[in-house]
This record gives C-alpha cells, structure tokens and sequence, in this order.
C-alpha cells in the first residue's frame, strides 16, 4: 500500500533529523544542542541563534534539483518500494524477515508482482542453501543478482552499496549552487524569529543513484546570505566539506 502523504512527510523529517544529528556529532560535538523548527524558521536551531535547514539534492539529466524532482529519484523510490513489498510477502509466506536489495540498476517491474518475485527469491534460497550473519548473494532464474541478509536489528547498519553506485557526477558544483539558490528564497523566512544566522547543509546521499554527487568546489559557491553551506556526502561524514561567509571575507 503506496505511503500517505503525511506519512512521507514524517518519513522525510525523520531522514532530515537522523542526518542533522549526525552533521552535529561530527562538526560541533561541544555546545550544539539540535533543537527542532516550525516554518518559516529553518529545520532546526544549533545554537541559540544560528539555525540549520537541510536539504538533499538529486541527479536529473545533468541538471541540479533539489527536492522531490528526480525521475532517478522517482524511480529508485518506487523499485525499494517494490522490495519492501517483497519482503513483507517474504515474511509472511515463509517466516523469515529478510532486507533484499538487487545489484546493479536493473528493471523489476517485469516480475510483474513483488509476490512473484518473493517467491523467485524463495527458489533461489532453496537452491543456494540457507545462510547466517551477513549479506548473502543469490542469483535468480532471470540472471538477477541478489544481495540478501536477515533483517536482524544488529545488522541494520550493514548496506550492500554495489548496485546503487553506477555513474558518479565527478563535480558538485552547480548542484550545490542550485540548492543554495533555491533555499536562499525563504531566507528572510528563517531569520525572522530568534536566529541571527542560519547555516545549510546540503546532503548527496550516495547510498543512492540518484544522490551520486561528489564535493562542489566551495571557492566557486555563492552563499546567497547563509552564513555557512555544508556539504554532506552521505554517509561519509568525515568528508563534510564548508563554504564559509566569513572566511570568504
């Protein structure tokens, strides 16, 4: 059943949370407290008066779209959708609770069903034999190639990236920039309470094909007003990159 939009929406608040947390923990372990926003005020506050916005940016045809604007996006949303269906039917079927991801970026949608295609998985296993910790590779009748572990919450952390890689855009730029473009709009919005300054943190998920963005050149960015821009190549924080208003001055 396809999610709600309020469900979407909590969904991405979640993601924007866990991502927050995660730029606080790495930049400024010592004094920052995340502190949640309502509009216009940015997404959060990391210190009294400097707010922080999150927004993600996606690959689209060459072009930089920040938010919910990518077919690769769209796509991709709509084959993890498809897994997670499989699952569901996976664990109610046969009682095993299982997270599958496909390698390589091949079309489903001629398996017609995630039904079918758990029961597909289901041969392959039989076939293969069982198996313990870990991702496990399996290959279906059709050539497939699997990546399947058992949804155990200790290995909830593990992620088989291979098949969300593809192609990479060697040079963030112009991505970042559109990012920084479309958010400076609601600027006068965010600092129109308490907050003196707002920060952005801009987040390439590269867990995804359609977030495989690689770091702008932060010499070329202009901030617009924003005091500071990160850039977040997910989840590799320790390769947060900053473009800074007072440095540049």
């Amino acid at each position: 059943m396809p999610a709600t939009k309020s469900q979407k929406e909590r969904r991405k608040r979640r993601w924007e949370r866990s991502i927050a947390q995660i730029f606080v923990d790495r930049i400024c372990p010592h004094g920052c407290e995340l502190r949640d926003l309502s509009p216009p005020e940015p997404d959060f506050s990391i210190f009294e008066d400097v707010g922080l916005e999150v927004t993600e940016i996606h690959v689209h045809e060459g072009q930089a779209l920040a938010g919910n604007g990518s077919r690769l996006r769209q796509a991709q949303a709509q084959r993890d959708q498809f897994l997670r269906d499989a699952e569901d039917h996976f664990l109610t079927t046969y009682g095993r609770a299982l997270a599958i991801d496909i390698i390589g970026l091949n079309d489903i949608r001629k398996y017609n069903t995630p039904i079918d295609f758990s029961n597909l998985v289901a041969g392959a296993i039989d076939r293969c034999g069982p198996f313990g910790w870990g991702p496990h590779r399996y290959v279906l009748e059709t050539g497939l190639s699997l990546m399947v572990r058992e949804k155990m919450v200790p290995s909830d952390c593990w992620k088989d990236i291979s098949g969300r890689v593809g192609w990479v855009v060697m040079d963030g730029t112009q991505y970042v920039q559109s990012a920084i473009d479309e958010k400076a709009e609601k600027l006068s919005g965010y600092l129109s309470g308490n907050l003196k300054s707002c920060c952005l943190l801009v987040v390439a998920n590269h867990m995804r094909s359609y977030g495989m963005i690689s770091r702008p050149d932060i010499t070329k960015l202009d901030l617009k007003g924003f005091s500071e821009v990160y850039f977040f190549p997910y989840p590799d924080a320790d390769k947060i990159v900053c473009a800074s208003a007072r440095r540049a001055g």
